[in-house]
């Protein structure tokens, strides 16, 4: 089935609800659009906060499955962040987890893991979490994910409406590769710095995404519904 196909079908479910649920603040505008006769309820990814100690080491994570979109941001950080930051600390390596590992060449300093059933170990062999989304609907959950755990998120400005990350705050957004690595560097050698945007992301991560965020917004879903 084409993907104008597909678009056709989900308008035409779309417009027998009266209640939708989007994942993204981006998605819900898009759907108050498709659907203006229905409330549009943004519901983000759920993910209890975990916080967990980061690695000494310098490393980062880039979690990914196998698609197109994904091989791009891999090929982003292969070829344009990796390098540049191990110019700067030759120590660097960048761990990549998930199916994705099939697709990708051999690096200095590249670490593929693989597909693993429990990414815990992972995420603690890492000091930053990198997010290179250049094309996608919905919300990242492996930004959500990563959120949950207390690292500090490197991703691009394109994630606008996709997620809660607020540059310098609760995550790292830049604007190109150079930025990228800036931010990278700054988070490897500025343990301060470090600390405060994995906080932030989760102090966000409880505010947004916990079990108990998320069921308040149910709560007021059900209980309109109840009082009509």
């Amino acid at each position: 089935m084409s993907r104008g196909a597909n678009l056709a079908e989900e308008v035409l479910r779309l417009e027998a609800a009266n209640e939708v649920i989007a994942i993204s603040e981006r998605d819900a505008d898009q759907l108050s659009t498709i659907c203006p006769h229905a409330r549009v309820t943004y519901l983000p990814v759920t993910a209890e906060p975990r916080p967990i100690l980061p690695s000494p080491d310098p490393c980062a994570i880039f979690v990914a499955s196998e698609n197109w979109v994904n091989e791009l941001s891999a090929a982003f950080l292969i070829k344009k962040i990796l390098p540049a930051v191990r110019s700067q600390v030759p120590s660097f390596r960048l761990l990549v987890a998930g199916s994705i590992c099939e697709k990708l060449p051999n690096a200095e300093g590249l670490i593929k893991l693989g597909r693993l059933d429990d990414l815990s170990l992972a995420y603690r062999s890492a000091q930053v979490a990198f997010a290179p989304l250049f094309w996608g609907t919905g919300q990242n959950v492996k930004i959500v994910e990563a959120m949950s755990l207390g690292l500090p998120i490197v991703t691009l400005n394109n994630m606008h409406g996709r997620s809660h990350i607020r540059d310098g705050e609760s995550g790292c957004v830049a604007a190109d590769a150079e930025q990228f690595v800036e931010y990278t560097l700054r988070l490897l050698r500025d343990e301060a710095f470090r600390d405060a945007i994995g906080g932030g992301a989760l102090r966000t991560c409880y505010r947004y995404h916990s079990v108990a965020a998320a069921s308040e917004i149910w709560r007021n879903i059900l209980a309109d519904r109840i009082v009509k």
